[in-house]
């Protein structure tokens, strides 16, 4: 029910009613009766309290209050509610000069606003677009400047907001503009020029700086530019109409020697005048200088984002052909406001040409929802652009000049956002080209002989790490029959079998798999492979910097007579060299070695000719099988040159263990000398399996 107070002036209700209500569910009240008092004839009043109406469904709008007889004496009924406050004027200005700090005050304080209800207390508040950009006392009523608010009146010159004043039931605002003063500001100090060489001119020079950072005032809009013969003389003008950063000063003396100074106009005040210029003799020799700088990749997670693991490449065009000495790097800006980094992306190319290609992969953290930020000289304090040598060195290709590294521009590249916590679906590395044999007989012929080691590398599209027991696989075909080549490990080079190894890597771009040819091996039209024949075992193949497993599948490579295997038992080989054989004397099949469980196996290492020098051979254990161990006959023992027929032997034992599981681990060896022949030789590596011969669990 919906009830309202009732108060009668010279009358009452009747039953002594208080209220008139709508009961609920109802749309209109009962009529109640209204009886003037005896022996009165004044007007009969009946006061209606609106201040507390209750609110209505839709489509109500409101309520209405009516007389049954109309013959009733006008002013019967009347509406006592609340007066809302008044703002007179609706509208106000304030002023506040630019760049004024915290705390400072806009204008005189708003005027109180006025309420026909005497008692109501009035409070204030500050809304509208631009409140969050100042403080307000509501006590005071005064609107004051608030920290971490820029007041730049060549950004921005007015602000619009409202002051609210409320009795607790109704309001009223005041809008008020606030207009920021425009304070004459003083443009900021550029660096020094540089100044070089004009091709083919002894009397000019090209006088080139970096634009200074903007320090809150206007634009810049022009540089004034002077020059003088070094070391003291009297300062010339030149003239340079525009906010260009470049000029070629002429009419200078053959043979003499000149320095240059510049200062930034903005329209208000100019800047004082730069630090004057190394001097430089105008000569006819070329200086190649920074032409432009540009972002040339093109994101693909999104139309204007880059996702983990792809590269940002950026651009650097000379007005002349380059040569790149060294690894420099290109450095920008990367991050959201509060969290900006400066990055390093490396020389990938154009040594030689008129533009060097950087580039950078983003990686897991990285973060920039603005875009990449392009830093000029001004962002630097150790050098005059984003282009560092880092020991390195860029010349020019005619003359060998150093080339001008400076360069004026930069700000966000707002089409080339990062997100490194998202990546292209399916960006995984991929293999480049096809699988290739790098390996060639050391015999000096057309065919693999016993002994020899045929080596296949995958080379992926960027770096990729291995991790894992057992380790991976590739399986080839032989003279009609399956082998199994062994990982032997990640470069960024090939080899060939028997060559020293490149230096290993935790992480490359190459995958590298061998196989020793053994006795009775024969394939007349050369080895082949299956399409997608790598078997990861137990590890992952995965990029190192995505994290992405890589993508295994390759073209089939067909017979390559260039890689026939020959016919043929156990003999000598022709060169200097270690087979590794099976206990028997016999090169090791398949370079596989099975130890029944709680049994023990070996395997040799047997020189192939006379070392000039002792050779120091070494089995290294990796991860694996725990109850595989070498005994401790074989540690790191030395052959003799006089000794050099006498295989060494690695003798392996297998626990016996409860679980039914085969186990394997790999050997690895390392050969070292003071014999050239002998030193870092590549060795294959030696899987060694537990045949386990406890039953095995059967299933659910």
């Amino acid at each position: 029910a919906v009830a309202f107070k009732a108060t009668v002036a010279n009358g009452s209700l009747a039953g002594g009613a208080t209220t008139l209500g709508v009961a609920a569910g109802s749309v209109e009240g009962t009529p109640v009766t209204v009886t003037r008092t005896s022996g009165t004839t004044e007007t009969v009043t009946v006061d209606i309290d609106l201040s507390t109406q209750p609110s209505l469904p839709t489509p109500h709008q409101g309520y209405e209050f009516v007389r049954a007889t109309s013959g009733l004496p006008a002013g019967i009924l009347s509406a006592v509610g609340n007066n809302a406050p008044v703002f007179d004027p609706a509208t106000a200005e304030r002023e506040v000069p630019e760049n004024s700090a915290a705390g400072t005050n806009v204008g005189a304080v708003i005027p109180e606003a006025t309420d026909a209800d005497s008692g109501d207390t009035l409070t204030y508040s500050l809304e509208g677009t631009d409140a969050r950009s100042f403080a307000f006392n509501a006590s005071t009523r005064q609107i004051t400047t608030r920290e971490n608010v820029t007041y730049n009146y060549e950004a921005k010159s007015s602000y619009s907001v409202r002051v609210k004043a409320s009795d607790g039931t109704d309001s009223a605002t005041l809008a008020v503009t606030i207009r920021l003063t425009d304070v004459l500001e003083q443009s900021a100090r550029p660096a020094k020029p540089r100044l070089s060489p004009v091709r083919g001119s002894t009397t000019s020079l090209a006088a080139r700086w970096t634009r200074p950072g903007l320090n809150g005032g206007p634009a810049i809009t022009g540089y004034d530019v002077q020059y003088r013969e070094a070391p003291a003389g009297g300062w010339m003008e030149w003239p340079h109409d525009d906010a260009t950063v470049t000029t070629t000063i002429t009419g200078l003396t053959a043979g003499g020697s000149y320095q240059a100074r510049v200062r930034a106009k903005n329209g208000e005040r100019d800047s004082e005048w730069s630090e004057a210029s190394e001097a430089v003799v105008p000569s006819a020799a070329i200086t190649p200088t920074v032409a432009a700088v540009s972002v040339t990749s093109v994101p693909e997670l999104e139309r204007d984002t880059y996702g983990r693991g792809e590269t940002i490449r950026f651009t650097v065009e000379f007005n002349e052909k380059v040569v790149v000495a060294g690894r420099p790097h290109f450095t920008f800006s990367l991050g959201n406001r509060g969290a900006a980094r400066r990055v390093d992306a490396a020389y990938e190319s154009g040594s030689g040409m008129a533009a060097l290609v950087f580039a950078y992969t983003v990686r897991e953290g990285d973060e920039d929802d603005n875009g990449i930020f392009l830093m000029d000289g001004g962002r630097f304090d150790d050098r005059d652009g984003p282009v560092a040598l880092a020991g390195g060195a860029i010349t020019a290709v005619e003359g060998g000049a150093a080339a001008d590294l400076s360069w004026s521009g930069g700000g966000t590249e707002r089409g080339h956002k990062v997100d490194g916590s998202r990546a292209l679906e399916g960006a995984a590395p991929t293999v480049v080209g096809r699988l290739k044999v790098t390996s060639w007989p050391v015999r000096g012929g057309a065919a693999y002989g016993v002994g020899d080691t045929i080596v296949f590398t995958l080379t992926f599209s960027e770096k990729v790490r291995v991790k894992g027991q057992p380790q991976p696989a590739l399986v080839f075909e032989l003279g009609g029959e399956e082998r199994e080549a062994r990982y032997h490990g990640l470069s960024d080079t090939d080899y060939e079998a028997g060559s020293p190894a490149p230096a290993p890597r935790s992480e490359a771009v190459k995958l590298h798999f061998e196989y020793r040819v053994g006795a009775g091996d024969r394939d007349d039209d050369g080895v082949s492979v299956g399409a997608d024949a790598v078997r990861p075992g137990g590890a992952t193949i995965r990029s190192a910097v995505t994290g992405f497993d890589a993508d295994l599948s390759h073209a089939a490579v067909a017979p390559d007579p260039d890689h026939r295997v020959a016919a043929g038992t156990a003999t000598e080989p022709a060169g200097p060299g270690v087979t590794i054989i099976d206990a028997k004397g016999n090169p090791l099949a398949g370079h596989r070695l099975v130890i029944p469980e709680g049994g023990q196996g070996r395997y040799g290492l047997k020189l192939n000719t006379r070392p000039a020098h002792p050779v120091h051979l070494k089995a290294i254990m990796s991860d694996g099988d725990e109850d595989l161990a070498v005994l401790p006959s074989f540690t790191q023992p030395s052959i003799a040159p006089g000794a050099w027929g006498a295989p060494r032997w690695v003798d392996i034992a297998a626990a016996d263990d409860a679980d039914s599981v085969d186990g394997e681990r790999v050997f690895l060896h390392r050969v070292h000398s003071k014999d050239p022949a002998y030193n870092d030789l590549l060795l294959p590596d030696v899987v060694v399996v537990e045949a386990d011969d406890d039953p095995k669990e059967s299933g659910p």
